[in-house]
Formats: structure tokens, sequence, C-alpha cells
């Protein structure tokens, strides 16, 4: 029981923190787009503004999926643990495309790939 309760307590963190980047990215595309509207030409501002709120989107669904699996991980159904690992692994996939993106330096996605790996540990804890 001890376990589990672990488990949720690491995916509710999860689910948590990626909601909590996706606002983030949200009202960060805002100001992002004031500091780099004179530095390149419009179509480029465009698309990373556009490539900017998509990311903040995409997280906050992911935290989404973690909060949703929370019951059926509580009721230890298959599908609910699987659709977390999966989702733990592309998180930590992401983290490491951001982390390397960003030369390693400490980031937001190196959160994300932390959260990502603490996850997994949990779910393969035995």
């Amino acid at each position: 029981m001890e376990k589990i309760k672990k488990l949720k307590l690491a995916i509710k963190a999860k689910g948590i923190i990626l909601l909590s980047l996706c606002v983030i990215h949200t009202i960060g595309s805002y100001f992002e787009y004031y500091n780099i509207k004179t530095e390149m030409s419009e179509f480029l501002v465009i698309q990373y503004i556009l490539w900017f709120l998509g990311l903040g989107f995409f997280l906050g669904f992911m935290g989404l999926v973690d909060l949703m699996v929370l019951g059926g991980i509580e009721k230890k159904e298959v599908l609910s643990h699987r659709i977390a690992i999966v989702s733990a692994m592309s998180t930590t996939f992401i983290g490491v495309i951001g982390t390397v993106g960003l030369s390693f330096e400490l980031s937001p996605p190196y959160l994300i790939f932390l959260i990502g790996v603490v996850a997994l540990y949990f779910l393969y804890k035995k």
C-alpha cells in the first residue's frame, strides 16, 4: 500500500509541475513576443511563438493525463499503469531533448527530465 501512495504522489507532482509549466509557457509567450519581435522577421517570430505555445499546451496535456490516471492507479488498473509508464517515458525523453538543446544548463527541460525519471523509478520499483 505504501508503494501506491508514493507512486500516486510522484505522478500527482509530475502532473502539477507539467500543468504549471503550461501556464508559464502560455503567459510567457506574451513576454517572449516582445523580446524577439525586433530580432528576426515577422514570419519567424510568429512561428517561434506558435512553437512556444504548442509546447506549453502539450505539457499541459501530459499533466492532465497524469492527473487522470491517478484513480486507475489506486484501483490497480493495468491500462492506467501503462499510460503512466508511457507518459513518464515521454516526459523523460522530452526533458532530455530540451536539456541537450540548451547545452545542459539548469533549465525547465532539466526539471521535466528529472520528474520523468522520478516517475519511472516509482513505476518500476518492486
